[in-house]
């Protein structure tokens, strides 16, 4: 098999200008039949002038010789969506008309669906709700990315979104998205919201749409804060949703149950400022005993040292270095050395000693863990 020809359809006709439209490229041999093995690279152009068009593609063997792409035409009149492999001089292509955008909502000419400024092919900012004191929900217009909270412009990305108090111009820290819906997100704050008779606002200037491109306008939504009497109902909300309002596997304040917490209370009940040595210390216990994949955003971090499977003898040597690996990535510690000792009634001790890089102070935690060795 090979290349004779491509197929270019699927695209909106008549589409209006601007409008994001998908569209089907396929990879044919002189019989009609797909070339299933075809891996050459089609480039995109448009006889629109204003066209945005896909960036050369280079088809996969998985892709089977079809894969989907997204263009906006944005010149009234009839156009063509081309698709070239350029060595092979091989090429293919759909006819399309675009209408005027009439900048609303109104019937596309068959009376079939929506077209204007309020097509889901212009993806925007449409609403913002706060839904507890530390979340909001956020609706777009259209389908945006959301691959991975890592890329740029990702919905599920932190960093693609930003959350103002419009009474003192404060920004809130947003420390996790999660996607409720195709077009619905919940954005967590580090910060409570103010009282509902304050209006915060949720933008993004990074967010892009399916195909790539900047969110379009509004690229931004008003919503007040909570009022003092739904704070009440907060923890029922979330006990409803199965969600804990607590992170017991990495608790922030150290209680009974763990020694992990890396803030403290002072005896108004206040939080405490822990510096020097003492926060070294409490940052490597935290490193240690938190459960790798805890934290989304550190994916390497933590060792998990509260064991409840038995650790044979023979995985104390690969444990001991798992560990000096661990407390060396704190990047305030260096010379990191550890040693382990196991009582007679299974208890293993870890003991961690590093120097602190700026004061060359020694600084040595121990952790008693019981984990129920295997001899």
């Amino acid at each position: 098999m090979a290349l004779d020809h491509f197929s270019v359809e699927g695209f909106p006709d008549p589409a209006v200008t601007g409008q994001l439209g998908l569209f089907r490229v396929t990879a044919l041999d002189a019989g009609g039949a797909v070339d299933t093995t075809y891996v050459g690279t089609a480039t995109f152009t448009s006889d629109d002038p204003s066209a945005v068009l896909p960036a050369p593609y280079t088809f996969l063997i998985g892709d089977a010789g079809i894969k989907q792409f997204f263009a906006r035409l944005n010149s009234v009149g009839d156009y063509y969506l081309t698709a070239t492999d350029i060595p092979a001089v091989k090429m293919g292509q759909q006819r399309v008309t675009i209408l005027l955008d009439p900048a609303g909502w109104g019937l596309d000419p068959y009376g079939i669906g929506p077209y204007g400024s309020g097509s889901i092919g212009l993806s925007s900012l449409k609403n913002a709700l706060a839904i507890s004191t530390r979340e909001v929900q956020v609706g777009v217009n259209g389908l945006v990315q959301d691959n991975s909270p890592f890329f740029d412009g990702d919905a599920l990305n932190p960093a693609t979104w930003t959350i103002q108090r419009l009474d003192t111009f404060d920004f809130l820290h947003v420390v996790q998205v999660t996607q409720v819906s195709p077009t619905v997100y919940t954005l967590m704050t580090l910060e409570e919201f103010g009282p509902a008779s304050v209006e915060h606002r949720v933008s993004s200037t990074t967010l892009l749409d399916a195909a790539g491109f900047l969110l379009g306008a509004p690229r931004q939504a008003d919503f007040l804060g909570i009022l003092d009497e739904d704070k009440d109902s907060i923890a029922s909300a979330l006990a409803k949703r199965r969600v804990a309002s607590r992170d017991f596997a990495n608790p922030q304040t150290a209680n009974l149950d763990s020694i992990g917490g890396t803030l403290i209370l002072d005896g108004a009940g206040d939080y405490d400022t822990v510096t020097g040595a003492d926060l070294v210390r409490k940052l490597i216990t935290r490193r240690l005993m938190t459960t790798p994949g805890d934290f989304f955003h550190l994916p390497n971090y933590g060792l998990g040292l509260r064991m409840k499977e038995p650790l044979p003898t023979g995985d104390l040597v690969k444990l001991k270095q798992q560990i000096e690996q661990q407390v060396s990535q704190e990047p305030e510690v260096e010379a990191v050395q550890a040693s382990l000792s196991l009582a007679s009634n299974g208890v293993l001790t870890v003991t961690v000693k590093a120097r602190l890089k700026k004061t060359g102070q020694a600084v040595s935690v121990g952790l008693p863990i019981q984990t129920g060795v295997v001899l």
